[in-house]
């Protein structure tokens, strides 16, 4: 088992974490601490490669790199998972206004372009205050599909889709 500091690459008696500010500041400069044969910060990198690894995080080496956001406004993870056309489930959850919310809703995510729907169940809640639909539909398009969560939260009276 090694001791903190063992191993290749230059040897400390502690171990960084366990250094405080004084042990910092008063270690050598990099300079004296470099071993005989080693020229350069880079060859340094070679002999120590945890002090390489960590040189190129610092520059950056090993960030991702740049590229489209993905997140839950999107249609990437959508069009990686589901199979378009086809069919898509939505869940809803509304507050439950009158007898005519679940027909009202019901006919709004229909009148969406690319989506149709096929069946759906619903289900009192907190004693028929809000409805929670789930609705089977075909779906020609993840974008269809986003366009009509974004058309259903658009509706004062539906609290959540998913």
């Amino acid at each position: 088992e090694k001791e903190a500091g063992e191993g290749e690459g230059v040897q400390y008696e502690k171990a960084l974490e366990d250094m405080t500010l004084e042990d910092i500041e008063a270690l050598p400069p990099l300079g004296e601490v470099v071993e005989e044969g080693v020229d350069s910060l880079e060859d340094l990198m070679v002999e120590d490669r945890r002090f390489g690894m960590k040189m190129q995080a610092l520059r950056g080496e090993f960030d991702p790199e740049e590229g489209e956001d993905d997140d839950e406004k999107g249609t990437n993870l959508a069009s990686a998972l589901m199979m378009f056309p086809g069919p898509c489930q939505f869940k809803l959850v509304a507050r439950n206004e009158n007898e005519g919310t679940v027909d009202r809703l019901l006919e709004k995510l229909g009148d969406a372009q690319g989506v149709r729907v096929l069946k759906h169940t619903t289900e009192e809640r907190m004693k028929g205050k809000f409805v929670s639909m789930e609705v089977e539909a075909h779906v020609l398009s993840a974008e269809a599909r986003e366009e009509a969560c974004e058309m259903m939260k658009s509706d004062d009276s539906v609290k959540m889709v998913f």
